[in-house]
């Protein structure tokens, strides 16, 4: 195996850490809460920029008067519809009593607001750090996912976004085939680390997406509402212990099978780092295999449901694999070849975290 496995990654920082804004974006913070919420750059003491790998948003910490609160600007591609729509689901799933932050309505009484051409969403402040691993989080967390999903299975809202994901394996299937049969190009086409990266991993590569091609059928099935984004740093844990779900833009329509699977690999993996399982397979499989139980029981489908979860997990990981060649083969573009180690030794963690799943 050349692929190092269940190190720890961007993911296993425990603590969300926030750094102070310049005087610049305090003054737009300033007037997007003035314009919308009515709050003046008096009332505002203080705003802190989380920090870490934030692509497509920007959330801060604010201190206002005594209270804390979250505000968060999403990329100016954002749908303020789709993002109402989003965050109407999920103070939903709070009044069901699942965990999600509580949405403070603007002055025209919306949950999402425009201003400067960027989408803002505020939201009361939960203080807490992200899911870090340990057994009884995560067993906690396997229940709470449960349940949301089973909750968010009964609702039917009109205008969710459709995830990336749903009926994507055609295209990532074209995009691996091209990528395997370019291997003689692949050191014109990569940087010469990520080449050598994939080099050592071809076959591996090659063989998943043949497991994968060949057992479909489930990734067609069980499209529902689903949160499709569910990694450490969007599960924070309370002081009680309990868990609560980020980031409302990752309610989607999806394949829930697919969504959850992927969940489970990336809980579990963050599982295994936390408690140092990395020399005991036996453990890893039936820790992952607990969680899954557990999450299928609370989503009130049978247990037979989750033996398709290591080919789903894979699906995903070969998608998001298929999209960093895309950008390198197509549009010289290597934004996300940080992040190609990380999937790359997912392929060889799937299989021991999913061992005692049945096919």
């Amino acid at each position: 195996m050349h692929q190092k496995i269940f190190c720890p990654d961007i993911f296993s920082r425990s603590k969300p850490t926030f750094e102070i804004v310049s005087s610049e974006v305090f003054e737009k913070i300033s007037q997007v809460l003035y314009a919308n919420f009515a709050i003046t750059g008096k009332e505002l003491i203080s705003a802190e920029k989380l920090s870490g790998l934030e692509i497509n948003s920007k959330n801060f910490k604010l201190t206002i008067g005594s209270a804390k609160f979250a505000l968060k600007s999403t990329n100016k591609l954002a749908n303020i519809d789709i993002c109402n729509e989003q965050l109407a689901l999920s103070q939903l799933l709070l009044e069901g009593g699942i965990p999600c932050p509580r949405i403070v309505r603007s002055i025209g009484q919306a949950l999402a607001t425009s201003h400067d051409e960027e989408v803002w969403i505020l939201s009361e402040f939960v203080e807490g750090d992200y899911f870090a691993g340990p057994y009884s989080e995560f067993m906690a967390v396997a229940a709470a996912i449960g349940k949301m999903q089973k909750m968010l299975g009964t609702l039917n809202p009109k205008n969710l976004p459709r995830s990336a994901s749903l009926g994507s394996w055609d295209h990532t299937s074209k995009l691996l085939s091209e990528f395997l049969e370019r291997k003689p190009e692949w050191s014109t086409l990569f940087p010469s680390k990520e080449y050598e990266s994939m080099i050592r991993e071809h076959e591996t590569i090659a063989r998943t997406f043949y497991e994968v091609s060949s057992n479909l059928s489930h990734l067609h099935d069980h499209v529902v509402p689903t949160h499709v984004d569910l990694h450490p740093h969007n599960i924070l844990i309370r002081s009680d212990n309990t868990p609560l779900f980020l980031d409302i833009d990752s309610l989607q329509v999806s394949n829930k099978i697919q969504s959850l699977a992927f969940a489970t690999y990336k809980l579990a993996r963050q599982h295994v780092v936390s408690e140092n399982l990395q020399d005991f397979p036996h453990e890893i499989a039936r820790s992952t295999k607990a969680f899954a139980d557990v999450l299928a029981s609370n989503a009130g489908f049978q247990s037979s449901a989750i033996a398709s979860f290591p080919v789903a997990a894979n699906a995903e990981i070969l998608r998001r694999i298929s999209l960093i060649a895309d950008l390198n083969m197509h549009h010289n573009n290597p934004e996300w070849n940080s992040v190609l180690p990380m999937h790359l030794s997912a392929l060889h963690e799937v299989p021991l975290l999913f061992a005692d799943f049945s096919n």
